[in-house]
């Protein structure tokens, strides 16, 4: 079902989250009949108790001894007025089922999202256009977004980079740094709405400002969310010094000695992204935090900022001695303007960052709509994403 179809669908209902199961063992015609039956019934349980039935099935068949016997078969017995039987199959059908009714929820969310920014003549300002650099009404790029997704399926790949070789050329090293990476239409849709931006789409627009950055005059090595997680916040938990230690020396590996400045995401405690910019012949560390305040958890970040630092400056002057007379004079500045007035736009705001580091623009001097922001990035993951299908086409 291409997407314009599945703006127009309704989600399945589900069942309330008060529904009763059992897992029964059925022989014989209680079991014909169950298996009949099963067939003609239509119901979805919601994700949680479908999680639940799948794992009491699994159980029940491990307490089995000697295993279910020959002519007998488990089911889930639902609620017991009536109750209906579901089998293995058809709660396989039921999951496929409610991950679409699922989609079409997301998709639907979507859709009022971008119809929503378009109710002012708004214009992007030119710096924070990722795409092409120019002022563009956001009316304008709310339709090219629809366009180009609205004949696709869910599922439908838009934007993704091949595996690196082993043994490429430094630039291609870089572009390694997020090989194998993919964006799908699902992914556009979930991020489309009042939510923290996922991972996909944030990791996507920076490997296109790599891509970019490869052909600047001063290299800048761009690192992925993993990769700057990796030494910091990995699971829900701060990383060790020792731990962070192996972490920034191969992350720092993933890049030629010639890169001088690097940039990176921070997800703080999961709940809100910050981004810093390391520049090694300036000596200067930048943190931006588009909400400002003191945290442990910020704290932790900063010392980690610190280390990835030096290990940087360490690794530049051996292969660099010419160049690195004397130490660095490390110097740490915290930009927090511009702030965001929402709750959900703090990653495109620290990747907005970054883009003004990398393009030498002062992003504290522009007005920025966090949707808008949002919205930019999709275009750019979506463009950037055609632009590599029509070689590959070809």
């Amino acid at each position: 079902m291409r997407m314009h179809d599945v703006w127009t669908r309704r989600a399945v209902p589900v069942l309330p989250a008060t529904t009763v199961f059992s897992v029964v063992l059925l022989s014989g015609p209680p079991l014909a009949a169950a298996v009949r039956a099963s067939t003609k019934v239509r119901v979805v349980l919601p994700r949680a108790l479908l999680k639940n039935a799948f794992a009491a099935l699994a159980a029940a068949a491990r307490s089995s001894n000697g295993g279910v016997p020959d002519g007998h078969e488990l089911a889930v017995r639902l609620d017991d007025h009536e109750p209906v039987y579901e089998f293995e199959a058809t709660l396989d059908q039921m999951s496929s089922v409610l991950a679409f009714s699922e989609g079409i929820v997301s998709s639907a969310n979507f859709v009022n999202w971008m119809r929503g920014l378009t109710a002012t003549d708004a214009h992007l300002p030119a710096p924070l256009n990722f795409w092409s650099g120019e002022s563009v009404a956001i009316s304008s790029m709310v339709d090219q977004v629809l366009d180009n997704i609205a004949g696709r399926l869910l599922g439908n790949c838009v934007w993704s980079l091949p595996p690196a070789r082993r043994g490429s050329a430094p630039i291609e090293r870089a572009a390694g740094v997020f090989s194998g990476y993919m964006v799908n239409v699902r992914d556009i849709c979930d991020a489309g709405q009042r939510e923290l931006i996922t991972n996909a789409l944030m990791d996507a627009g920076l490997a296109g400002l790599q891509s970019r950055c490869d052909a600047g005059s001063v290299p800048i090595g761009v690192l992925a969310s993993s990769q700057s997680a990796s030494f910091t916040h990995v699971g829900g938990r701060q990383v060790s010094l020792e731990s962070a230690v192996p972490c920034v020396l191969q992350v720092l590996d993933s890049w030629s000695t010639s890169v001088t400045r690097l940039v990176m995401v921070l997800n703080v405690d999961n709940s809100h992204w910050m981004s810093a910019a390391v520049s090694l012949l300036t000596g200067q560390v930048t943190l931006y935090d588009s909400l400002g305040g003191s945290s442990p958890a910020k704290l932790h970040m900063t010392s980690r900022l610190r280390l990835f630092a030096r290990y940087a400056e360490q690794r530049w002057r051996a292969t660099h001695p010419d160049k690195a007379a004397g130490s660095v004079d490390w110097q740490f500045e915290e930009v927090n303007t511009p702030r965001q007035v929402d709750g959900n736009n703090c990653g495109l705001f620290a990747v907005g960052f970054i883009w003004c580091f990398a393009y030498g623009l002062d992003m504290t001097t522009f007005r920025v709509d966090g949707d808008q922001l949002r919205l930019s990035s999709f275009l750019f993951v979506l463009m950037s994403g055609s632009a590599r299908e029509g070689p590959q086409r070809a």
